[in-house]
Order: structure tokens, then C-alpha cells, then sequence
């Protein structure tokens, strides 16, 4: 944990390089769409995210680096559905109290602890995923990113792709973590690093 931290001080550092006025995002938790679900306070398996939190320290590396363009994302702007809530994200909080927003890693294998974060912004309905590497320029995935996108570390390995029918492709030999980028029982990618930049890879439909 304390490597974590360390890790994430440094991009904050690089951050306040630029004399810039670093002040904390706002956010707005209130939804308006009926079928969407709001999460329940929490609880044992709900963890509360506290004020030294990764959510925190993200977003103050984003308002210093982006002037406030991008927050991480929060459970009432994921809509989710209860269902999938319930099954797939409230037993991870207790040991993933950011899960599914926030997946940390050596993502660019420079061997320090990187950042990712599920991301929107000032403009509705724009999501990305914006990766800060410790102490490097921050990168900002665009493709296939959805409000309901759930990231979460992908272990250095190697991968297969697989194509549109389920068959095994090419082999990825990836040279740090990855990013697991999920739509719960729908589909899968991950975005990997391949020497010079950051690639995808997808692992299913």
C-alpha cells in the first residue's frame, strides 16, 4: 500500500510542477432516470471511500492536469442496474473500496505503480479512461468507453486475442499490467502497453 501511495504522490507531484492552482472537483451525485439505481449507504460490503482515498488523490492529479475537465466517475453517473450491482461490484468494495472506477498497476512496465481511472466530465454522456503514470504525461484511452465501463488490474501476462467468434488469435505478450476494461455480461478488452504505446486487446463478447 505504501508503494501505491507513493505512486500516486509522484503524479501529483509532477502535477504541481506546472504552477498550477489545484483545487478539489465538485461532484454531483443526483440522477433523474427512473429505471436507474441508487446505491445503498454504506455498509459492510459498500466501503465508504474516506478523504485519503485513491478517488481523491485522482482527481486532484486530474483538476491539476485537465483544469477540471474530467472527475472520476461515481455510482449514480454509472447507472447502474441493481442486479449488476448487487452481483459483480458490492462484494469486491470491501477489499476494492474504488472497484470498478479506479485499477492501479505498473500499466507502462517502468516498474513503479501507475494509476487508471474511469473518467466524465463536463460534457454528458463523455466517459474515458485516463491512465497517469507515475511520474510521466498522463494518456487518455477514448475507444469503446461507456458510463458502465468497469476497469480493474490485468496481471503482466500473456494474452490471446480472440475474434468476433470466440477463436483464439494472435498471441499478446504484454510488458507490464494491463488494464481490464469490462462490460458485465457483454464484453471485454484490454488495454495493454506494447513498448511504444497503448494497445487493446480483446478477450471477449
Amino acid at each position: 500500500m505504501k508503494k501505491l501511495f507513493f505512486g500516486v504522490c509522484v503524479v501529483l507531484v509532477s502535477c504541481g510542477q506546472q504552477k498550477q492552482s489545484v483545487t478539489e472537483v465538485k461532484l454531483s451525485d443526483t440522477v433523474n432516470e427512473e429505471d436507474s439505481f441508487e446505491p445503498p449507504a454504506p455498509d459492510k460490503h459498500v466501503t465508504a471511500v474516506t478523504s485519503a482515498s485513491l478517488r481523491d488523490s485522482a482527481n486532484l492529479a486530474l483538476s491539476a492536469r485537465f483544469k477540471n475537465q474530467w472527475h472520476v466517475v461515481t455510482d449514480p453517473e454509472a447507472h447502474w442496474m441493481k442486479d449488476q450491482f448487487d452481483y459483480f461490484i458490492a462484494p469486491k468494495r470491501d477489499s476494492l473500496p474504488d472497484y470498478p472506477y479506479i485499477a492501479t498497476g505498473d500499466f507502462n512496465g517502468d516498474g513503479r505503480q501507475d494509476l487508471a481511472a474511469v473518467v466524465t466530465g463536463e460534457v454528458r454522456n463523455a466517459y474515458r479512461i485516463i491512465i497517469l503514470p507515475a511520474g510521466g504525461e498522463p494518456f487518455i484511452w477514448e475507444e469503446d468507453v461507456l458510463e458502465n465501463a468497469a476497469i480493474s488490474k490485468q496481471p503482466k501476462a500473456d494474452l490471446r486475442a480472440i475474434d468476433a467468434n470466440g477463436n483464439p488469435g494472435k498471441k499478446i505478450s504484454m510488458k507490464g499490467d494491463g488494464i481490464l476494461v469490462e462490460y458485465f455480461e457483454q464484453a471485454s478488452f484490454v488495454i495493454y502497453w506494447n513498448g511504444t504505446k497503448f494497445e487493446r486487446v480483446q478477450q471477449g463478447d
